[in-house]
C-alpha cells in the first residue's frame, strides 16, 4: 500500500452479531432489562456491546433510545418500540435473527456504539 493512498475512515461501523443477552438495570430499587448485542468488528478483531439504537420518532427526529424489554406481551413487542425499529431496518422477525448477520454502528457523543435503525442523513 502506497502512503498517498491512505484515506480519510467513517465512523459507521459494520459489526457482526454475535449473540444476544439481557442487560439487568437497576435504578430506585426497580430492575428493568434492555436488550445487549454482543456484536463483533472483523476488521479490528474487538467486541462491542450495544444497547441503544439511533431511531426516528414520529415528528421525524433522529435520536437515541434504550433497547428496553418493557413492551413485550406473550413473546411479542409493540410495533412502534425501539426494539421493533431495530428488527424493521435490518428487516428480520425475530432478535434471534440478527446473529450472524451485520449490522451497523455509529457512536454517540461519547463515541459508544450505537445501532442505526434509521438513516442518519
Amino acid at each position: 500500500m502506497k502512503i498517498y493512498n491512505i484515506s480519510k475512515g467513517d465512523n459507521k461501523r459494520k459489526l457482526l452479531v454475535k449473540d444476544i443477552a439481557e442487560e439487568h438495570i437497576v435504578k430506585n430499587d426497580q430492575v428493568s432489562k434492555k436488550v445487549k448485542l454482543i456484536t463483533y468488528d472483523e476488521i479490528t478483531k474487538q467486541t462491542f456491546y450495544i444497547t441503544d439504537a439511533w431511531v426516528q420518532d414520529s415528528k421525524g427526529n433522529i435520536r437515541i433510545q434504550g433497547m428496553w424489554l418493557s413492551n413485550i406481551n406473550e413473546n411479542e413487542i409493540i410495533p412502534t418500540c425501539t426494539l421493533a425499529k431495530v428488527m424493521d431496518y435490518y428487516k428480520v422477525k425475530t432478535l434471534g435473527d440478527l446473529i450472524n448477520n451485520y449490522i451497523y454502528a455509529y457512536p454517540d457523543k461519547n463515541n459508544y456504539l450505537v445501532i442505526l435503525a434509521c438513516d442518519l442523513n
